[in-house]
């Protein structure tokens, strides 16, 4: 069973249910990845020859069907990630060498942007419980706020101090580091990441950062990333969960009185149900730029909701 075939989601919950291949929940604690490549100058070089297949047999976060290498427009340069599973610890928060032939893979990755996290519970939760968390540049500085450490950072390094980097470099942690004039923002070098280790799904942190309304939008738009499954991903600010939403029906568990809103990103949503609210909807159409979708409220502890053509996403207050 699939996405379309309407598995249940955890709308306020940081274990969220995309799909029947998803895992329970989640234990304590991470295991590490590795690197295999080298160092240039400090930057990390990766084998020229490898490709990716994104159809992963466990059926993760990469887009089915899909076989891409390195020079694909929506891959960058990277090194070589190596889910080591679950057979390795990672004792001291130390990222752990592995064989690099390990089947294994983690289920939930978690990729933290340079934008605030909050003292929110649902979101502490999330990074205690995740296999996998690779860091976008100043992402690293909102985890060492909550305690957390990164498995790994990624980025041109412009939003860290160069004494935090010193620091995570000698606590072990793997730093891929990317010149200042490049095509893609760390965000996505950072999901790129995430998504070499075939994680089940993948959840994104701090996306509402900075005073550059253009990263804020573009760091959303990352859930449309062509290298993600549909159902796969979603991102966690303080207080909300966000949603992609497609022609594959997403059923949510959520609480009655949150509000929720369904913004178009296409600039036609056609055949768009919702239902569980207090203003449903039947085969609407939904033009970019209406607010006609915003501020609806939950009604019943589900709700579902599709686009038959077009895209939109969903932010479900938790």
């Amino acid at each position: 069973m699939g996405p379309g075939d309407g598995a249940v989601a955890d709308g306020f919950s940081p274990v969220l249910h995309f799909t029947a291949h998803a895992p329970g929940p989640v234990q304590a604690g991470r295991r590490g990845i590795r690197l295999a490549g080298n160092r240039d100058d400090g930057r990390d070089i990766c084998d020229r020859t490898l490709r990716t297949d994104c159809r992963s047999g466990h059926g993760g976060a990469g887009a089915p069907g899909r076989s891409v290498d390195r020079d694909a427009d929506f891959l960058a340069p990277w090194p070589r990630l190596v889910w080591p599973g679950p057979a390795f610890g990672r004792p001291q928060g130390l990222s752990r060498v592995a064989d690099r032939n390990h089947p294994a893979s983690p289920h939930l990755a978690v990729v933290v942007l340079d934008g605030p996290l909050g003292e929110d519970p649902a979101i502490a939760d999330l990074l205690a419980g995740a296999d996998l968390v690779v860091a976008a540049d100043g992402g690293a500085d909102r985890l060492g706020d909550t305690g957390q450490v990164p498995d790994l950072v990624v980025g041109d390094l412009d939003s860290l101090d160069p004494a935090r980097v010193e620091e995570l470099a000698a606590a072990g942690i793997p730093i891929q580091r990317h010149p200042r004039d490049k095509d893609l923002i760390d965000g996505e070098l950072a999901l790129q990441a995430a998504l070499r280790c075939h994680p089940d799904r993948i959840v994104l942190l701090g996306l509402l950062g900075g005073a550059r309304p253009d990263m804020v939008l573009a760091n959303q738009m990352l859930l449309f990333h062509p290298g993600l499954a549909p159902g796969t991903a979603t991102a966690m600010v303080p207080g909300w969960t966000i949603f992609p939403v497609g022609k594959d029906l997403l059923e949510l568990a959520a609480a009655p009185g949150k509000i929720m809103s369904l913004v178009p990103i296409d600039a036609v949503a056609e055949g768009v149900d919702i239902d569980g609210v207090r203003w449903p909807l039947s085969g609407a159409a939904l033009r970019r730029g209406q607010g006609r979708t915003l501020s609806n409220r939950v009604a019943e502890d589900k709700i579902r909701v599709r686009c038959r053509t077009g895209r939109a996403l969903l932010y479900l207050e938790r």
